[in-house]
């Protein structure tokens, strides 16, 4: 439908057509403002997007933390069960070495002795 009017200082419409452009209108103006709502919207979840992105990032960047500090634990452990085992074999040969040293000591001692009254008992007979 359309219609015509010869003075354009002012524009006439009909109820009907006057009430559908006015509900166009106010339904136009709320599209705007619903449009920029979920504009705003869209760019708050964007940012709450990035965060958890960098949340995630960091509970990587732990765990992968959390695993090395765990291997290297594993290999502290290792080389305290390395030293721990090499110490323990010096104690047994130092411990076999000592009984050794002392058994030699012994017979030194006793050879000493019996060097020691040969010895006297040669001045005292001569």
């Amino acid at each position: 439908m359309s219609f015509s009017q010869k003075d354009t200082s002012k524009i006439c419409f009909d109820y009907t057509t006057a009430q559908l452009i006015a509900i166009d209108l106010v339904r136009g103006d709320s599209a705007i403002a619903e449009l920029q709502q979920v504009h705003q919207k869209n760019i708050t979840l964007e940012q709450i997007i990035k965060n958890q992105q960098q949340i995630l990032t960091l509970c990587e960047d732990k765990n992968i933390n959390y695993t090395t500090q765990i291997t290297t634990y594993q290999n502290i452990v290792i080389k305290h069960e390395e030293v721990i085992s090499d110490l323990e074999s010096d104690i047994k040969d130092l411990t076999r070495k000592n009984t050794n040293l002392k058994r030699g000591l012994k017979w030194m001692g006793g050879g000493l002795i019996g060097t020691i009254s040969a010895l006297t008992l040669l001045i005292l007979i001569k």
